[in-house]
């Protein structure tokens, strides 16, 4: 697990590295800087409670404020429109595709809280 973590938490450094050129991107880049934190402590076995449960919270509701963009971009564009490389500047996808990024995010942390329910520090 130890070495799963580390490999999550670089993986989410590159994606917090290539959300320079983002419309939001300091936003978003403390979204995936935290959640590679998150799994950096995890595999040296510190769980935090609150910092997980905080950061789940928060990425699972705003995925959730953000859940219809995904309907509205396969109706408009088609679900290649939220894998594509292409650049559609259109805000369904851009929504769509930060929606997928949070339900990502919320679902490690949710990973990271369960790994962690024995060990967890407060």
């Amino acid at each position: 697990m130890r070495i799963t973590n580390f490999i999550l938490s670089f993986m989410f450094l590159l994606f917090a590295a290539v959300q320079y050129n983002d419309p939001d991107p300091l936003i978003w880049i403390c979204i995936y800087t935290y959640a590679a934190i998150m799994c950096l402590l995890a595999g040296l076995g510190k769980y935090y409670k609150i910092l997980l449960i905080a950061g789940i919270l928060f990425s699972f509701v705003w995925a959730i404020t953000l859940a219809a963009s995904i309907f509205l971009a396969f109706k408009n564009y088609g679900a290649g429109s939220l894998f594509s490389f292409s650049m559609i500047k259109d805000t369904e996808v851009e929504e769509a595709r930060e929606s997928l990024g949070l339900i990502i995010v919320s679902a490690v942390l949710l990973w990271k809280f369960w790994e962690g329910k024995r060990k967890l520090s407060y």
